[in-house]
């Protein structure tokens, strides 16, 4: 059985075909090795060094830029203008929506929004009733689960 060649494109070396990926019918033109080259340290590599401290550090950075961030300061002093004690019951993303009527500007990251709530709960300046509601905004596709708070 005669074993056909193809030439690979990063080492320039002719290799038989079984060293190459197949895509369909035809062949990739890197073989393997140097696909393997090109990858670098595989991410079990990179999961393997970390350690449990990396990863609460990490945590503990992003949970401060989100409270040091001048858009959480902003969100906070909109929260109580907009919302007197005992004038409100409903799920955090209506709080959300309320402060962006009243222009807030959007967080870097979306998830800032869930920090925001618990920064709220955290600060006393809202409670959790005990019961759920699903939430109402078109991209959250009634989400269940949502905590309902009082003000």
């Amino acid at each position: 059985m005669s074993d056909k060649y193809q030439t690979c494109v990063e080492c320039k070396l002719s290799k038989p075909l079984s060293m190459f990926n197949r895509k369909g019918i035809t062949f990739d033109t890197i073989c393997r090795q140097c696909v393997e080259e090109l990858k670098g340290p595989s991410l079990q590599d990179w999961y393997d060094q970390r350690t449990k401290q990396d990863a609460f550090r990490e945590k503990d950075e992003a949970l401060e830029q989100v409270h040091e961030e001048p858009w959480a300061t902003q969100a906070m002093t909109r929260f109580i203008r907009l919302v007197p004690r005992g004038s409100f019951l409903g799920i955090a993303e209506e709080y959300r929506i309320m402060l962006i009527a009243d222009g807030l500007p959007p967080p870097h990251h979306h998830n800032c929004w869930g920090s925001f709530a618990t920064a709220l709960v955290k600060a006393g300046l809202i409670e959790w009733t005990g019961e759920y509601d699903h939430m109402k905004g078109s991209k959250s596709h009634g989400r269940g689960g949502s905590k309902i708070y009082r003000r």
